[in-house]
């Protein structure tokens, strides 16, 4: 609570990681006026700061009335997240129309999305064609090594999970994406973080295990 008015200047900046092509903000400290030494200017100090600690209370109140992490959802893609309570992360403008919520560290050591994809498919599941396919696109660019590919069980959706790791600007990038099929349409959260696993993350495992399949994505 004692942050409640340092989110008030805002910097826009680039973004380090290729892909997603998207700015954040940098939050500076709010900084006061300096004293006058008139007796005049000294009530309008006062009356100003009785003014301040009373937006402040109310802030306070408003504050703890919640506390509970606010929920992102998509009606076409038929899923939700619940959005990280931390304030070390943002979201972040989305570079394209399939990636809608983004979601990077302050620092832009660590990103995570998810994406879905307007083609309809008429398979019911994620088979190994529908995978292939997709790796194809998700290696395209850049010099990504792939570590590991595993058709796996993700909220009762048939998936296919990899695992990559590239070097950008010196820097060891490890990033994991998850591929399912809902309704015919494709989607994939995929995250990345410097010089780690990003699901060793606590923030980019609770964002992945808070997405629920809301009802059937929209035709």
């Amino acid at each position: 609570m004692v942050c409640i008015f340092s989110e008030i200047y805002m910097t826009a900046m680039a973004n380090e990681r290729p892909g997603v092509d998207a700015g954040w903000r940098i939050l500076s400290a709010f900084e006061g006026a300096r004293p006058r030494a008139t007796q005049a200017d000294c009530l309008v100090q006062n009356m100003s700061l009785r003014a301040f600690q009373q937006i402040a209370v109310a802030a306070l109140v408003s504050g703890c009335l919640n506390t509970h992490a606010a929920e992102w959802s998509s009606s076409d893609a038929g899923v939700s997240f619940t959005l990280p309570n931390d304030r070390a992360w943002q979201q972040v403008k989305p570079p394209r129309n399939e990636a809608k919520l983004v979601l990077q560290n302050k620092k832009g050591r660590a990103t995570v999305f998810f994406a879905a994809f307007e083609k309809k498919h008429d398979e019911k599941e994620l088979n190994e064609k529908l995978a292939e396919g997709w790796e194809k696109g998700y290696f395209r660019k850049g010099n990504a090594t792939k570590l590991s590919s595993q058709f796996l069980d993700f909220k009762g959706k048939h998936a296919y999970k990899v695992t990559d790791e590239e070097v950008i600007d010196s820097t060891k990038v490890r990033s994991v994406a998850i591929v399912w099929l809902n309704d015919g349409k494709l989607c994939d959260i995929v995250a990345s973080k410097d010089d780690a696993d990003p699901m060793q993350d606590e923030v980019i495992k609770a964002f992945i295990n808070s997405m629920r399949f809301v009802r059937e994505a929209a035709p």
